[in-house]
C-alpha cells in the first residue's frame, strides 16, 4: 500500500467519525487593546457569544492555536460592549452571528444596525451587514439570484397550500422545507411531489409541522433541479467566496436527490474526488457566477453550494453566510492550513 492511499484510508476512517469542535474560545483570547499594535493595524471581531459550531469561532480558535501572526492582529468584542470609543481607530470590524438575521435574530439585527451605523459614521470598513446576513433565507436569495441572471433553483416563500397553487409557472416535481435556517443534517424538508393532487392529499401544513423553531421558520417550496451524474450519483460542491477570490471546500456524493452531508457516500471514491475537487482550480466560467452570487446577496464571504446538470452548465443552491467546519477539514492537516491562509488573506487586515 502507497503512502498516499494509506493517507487516504486513514482520512476515511476519520470523517465517519463524530466531528468534536474545540470548544474553549473566549473573548479574553482576543481582548481589546492587549498588545502594542495600534488598532488602525488591526481587525475587530464583534460577535453576541461564542458558539464552538459557528464558522468565525473555530477560525479564531485555530488562528489563537496556530496563527498567532495572524491572531496579535485581531481584537474579540462583545456586541453588547459596542460604543464609539470601542471600536473607534479600527481599519475593519466584523460582525458575525448566524443567518438569515433579520427574520430570524430581531433584536440581534437592530444592535447590528446600530454597530454599521456607528462604522460607517467613522469610517471604517464593516464586513457582515445587517441586510446582508438577511438575503440568505432560500426564497430572498432566489429571487436575487434570478433577478440578476445567476443560474439558480427557484425558491418561493409559502405560507399555505394555496399559495403553492397561486405561483403560475411553478414546475413540478418541488418539495417544501424551511425558508429560513441551515439544514446541515439535511432532515427539515418534505418528499418530492410530483402535482398539485400529491399536494393536496399531503400534510405539509399541518400545525405541527415547519412550525417556528429556535434556528428555522417559514416555509418555501423549492423546485426540483436534476442534476443526477452518469454513474447514477448526485453531486453537490461547495465553494467558499471571499470578495473576488474563491477556495474549494468539499464534495458530496449521495444516490438521494436530497444531497446532504450525512447522506454522502464514504469510500475511497468520494475520497479522490473530494481531494481532487480541493486542488483543482474552478473553471473561470464557474468562478465568475460564484463571485458575483456572493456580492449580490451583499456578502463579503459565504461558502455557495452548486452543482452541475448533464449539460454541465452550473446551479446554485444556495450561500452559506456562517459555514460550518466539519471534520473533512479538520482531519486534513494541509488543507486545514490553507482554509485558514485563504480566510485570513482575505477578511483580515
Amino acid at each position: 500500500m502507497s503512502s498516499q492511499t494509506a493517507w487516504e484510508e486513514k482520512f476515511l476512517s476519520k470523517i465517519k467519525q463524530s466531528c468534536d469542535l474545540d470548544d474553549s474560545l473566549s473573548f479574553d483570547d482576543f481582548a481589546q487593546d492587549r498588545n502594542k499594535i495600534p488598532r488602525y493595524k488591526k481587525t475587530l471581531f464583534v460577535l453576541d457569544y461564542l458558539p464552538k459550531w459557528q464558522f468565525y469561532i473555530q477560525f479564531l480558535v485555530h488562528v489563537r492555536n496556530f496563527r498567532k501572526d495572524v491572531g496579535k492582529k485581531i481584537d474579540l468584542l462583545r456586541l453588547s460592549d459596542i460604543s464609539r470609543n470601542h471600536i473607534k481607530g479600527y481599519s475593519r470590524v466584523i460582525f458575525a452571528y448566524h443567518d438569515p438575521l433579520r427574520q430570524l435574530y430581531p433584536s440581534i439585527y437592530s444592535k447590528s444596525k446600530k454597530l454599521e451605523e456607528l462604522c460607517d459614521s467613522l469610517g471604517i470598513e464593516f464586513f457582515g451587514r445587517p441586510n446582508g446576513l438577511s438575503n440568505t433565507s432560500k426564497s430572498v436569495m432566489s429571487r436575487i439570484w434570478q433577478q440578476n441572471n445567476i443560474p439558480c433553483v427557484r425558491q418561493f416563500k409559502v405560507n399555505s397550500m394555496e399559495d403553492i397553487f397561486k405561483i403560475k409557472d411553478l414546475k413540478y416535481p418541488v418539495f417544501v422545507r424551511y425558508d429560513c435556517g441551515h439544514d446541515s443534517a439535511g432532515r427539515r424538508r418534505s418528499e418530492l411531489f410530483y402535482s398539485q393532487d400529491e399536494l393536496k392529499h399531503s400534510d405539509l401544513f399541518n400545525k405541527k409541522k415547519y412550525n417556528a423553531v429556535l434556528h428555522f421558520r417559514d416555509k418555501v417550496v423549492t423546485e426540483f433541479y436534476e442534476t443526477v451524474s452518469i454513474d447514477g450519483l448526485y453531486r453537490k460542491f461547495r465553494t467558499i467566496v471571499a470578495g473576488q477570490e474563491t477556495l474549494n471546500e468539499a464534495i458530496n456524493m449521495s444516490s438521494s436527490w436530497f444531497v446532504h452531508r450525512r447522506d454522502t457516500v464514504l469510500n475511497r471514491k468520494f475520497v479522490k474526488e473530494h481531494l481532487n475537487f480541493q486542488n483543482q482550480p474552478l473553471s473561470q466560467a464557474f468562478k465568475k457566477v460564484l463571485v458575483k452570487a456572493n456580492n449580490v446577496l451583499g456578502l463579503e464571504l459565504s461558502a455557495i453550494d452548486w452543482s452541475v446538470d448533464k449539460k454541465n452548465n452550473i446551479v446554485l443552491w444556495e450561500a452559506n453566510a456562517h459555514p460550518s467546519w466539519n471534520n473533512w477539514i479538520i482531519h486534513n492537516e494541509e488543507y486545514k492550513r490553507k482554509y485558514i491562509h485563504f480566510i485570513a488573506k482575505t477578511m483580515i487586515k
